[in-house]
């Protein structure tokens, strides 16, 4: 993966799957109901998890982002709570049309 959106971090403790770390594919994941799961330092999208059940070799985690704590939270966390905040006003906008019918 070559983009890294321009940090220039010294501790990469978490790996990102390629598809969280795009934020478009990030919001598309979270509305479709995709798990986003977070284990042993590594963020993975649905599809890179099952490769990652699969076999348990480094090759997923090879194809990932590496990041920072806080690039992890800037680019994941923060995005995943704009996102959330998004359909939470969606949400609420539709069960007031509802309730106004």
């Amino acid at each position: 993966m070559k983009e890294d959106r321009g940090h220039r971090c010294r501790d990469m403790t978490w790996r990102v799957c390629p598809h969280i770390y795009r934020g478009d594919y990030l919001s598309a994941r979270y509305k479709d109901l995709g798990a986003v799961t977070f284990v042993y330092g590594a963020v993975l999208c649905d599809d890179c998890r099952r490769l990652w059940e699969a076999d348990r070799t480094l090759d997923v985690l090879d194809r990932c982002q590496p990041l920072c704590d806080s690039c992890l939270i800037a680019f994941v966390i923060n995005e995943l709570c704009l996102i959330n905040g998004q359909v939470l006003a969606a949400r609420r906008e539709s069960f007031q049309e509802a309730s106004e019918e």
